[in-house]
């Protein structure tokens, strides 16, 4: 579990402890409390490493092009970075026999 995973959990145990069974919040603090697992959720996947797909179409000679899982842009030169170009998604170039 990243620390990303881990401020995530935190938060929806807090909120859990201090919502649901203590009905303490105010209806603004429960928009911003959700409001900001949301966006704490969309970290975690970006910072949670996804492989890229081969794309069918090759852009550049001797160079494969990949598509990115998460914002379906194409991009080439698959693993010289470690993050999409245009979303920041984290990229995993490892193979399914783990290396």
């Amino acid at each position: 579990m990243n620390k990303y995973q881990e401020a995530l959990e935190f938060l929806k145990e807090w909120a859990y402890e201090n919502y649901l069974i203590k009905y303490i919040q105010t209806s603004q603090e429960n928009v911003c409390l959700f409001k900001s697992a949301k966006a704490l959720q969309e970290l975690v996947d970006k910072a949670t490493p996804k492989k890229a797909k081969l794309s069918n179409e090759q852009k550049i000679r001797y160079v494969q092009t990949y598509v990115c899982p998460t914002c379906g842009k194409e991009f080439t030169g698959g693993k010289l970075s470690n993050y999409c170009y245009r979303c920041g998604q984290a990229l995993d170039w490892s193979n399914d026999n783990g290396n």
